[in-house]
C-alpha cells in the first residue's frame, strides 16, 4: 500500500489576481484568474478559502488521473511592492498547500521567477 502513489512537484506563483502553476515532471503549465480574488489593497493573501478554493482547480487541472497523488509544491508571491513573506503569509501557504494535498511545501521569499536548474535543486534537496 505504501509507495504506491508518486510526490508530483509543482511551482505555484500567485499574483494579486491569478495563480500560475507549472507541474515540473511534465512541465504543463496552467493560469488561473482567481474569482473571487484572494487579494485585497493591502493583503496580498486576503482571502483564505478563495486561495484553497482556487488552488485544489489549478491542481485538478494539472493531475487529470484518477489515482489520488501527494504533491511538492513550492510557492512563490510575486508583487512589485513585495519585498520579503511575511510569517502569517507563509503559515497561510503552508496551511493552503497541505489542504490541497501537498506531503511538503516550500517557499520562496523573492519575486524573481526561478528557472528549472533552481527549481530542481529544491525539489531534490528535500
Amino acid at each position: 500500500m505504501f509507495g504506491l502513489t508518486k510526490r508530483i512537484p509543482i511551482y505555484i506563483r500567485i499574483f494579486r489576481d491569478k495563480i500560475v502553476a507549472k507541474r515540473l515532471d511534465n512541465n504543463q503549465e496552467v493560469a488561473l484568474l482567481t474569482d473571487p480574488p484572494i487579494s485585497n489593497n493591502r493583503l496580498l493573501l486576503a482571502n483564505y478559502d478563495s486561495l484553497v478554493t482556487n488552488l485544489t482547480v489549478v491542481v485538478n487541472m494539472l493531475n487529470r488521473s484518477m489515482v489520488v497523488n501527494k504533491y511538492k509544491f513550492i510557492f512563490q508571491l510575486v508583487d512589485k511592492e513585495l519585498t520579503h513573506v511575511a510569517q502569517t503569509e507563509k503559515m497561510c501557504l503552508n496551511d493552503a498547500g497541505l489542504a490541497c494535498g501537498a506531503s511538503w511545501v516550500y517557499i520562496v521569499d523573492h519575486s524573481e521567477e526561478l528557472r528549472d536548474a533552481e527549481l530542481s535543486k529544491i525539489i531534490t534537496a528535500r
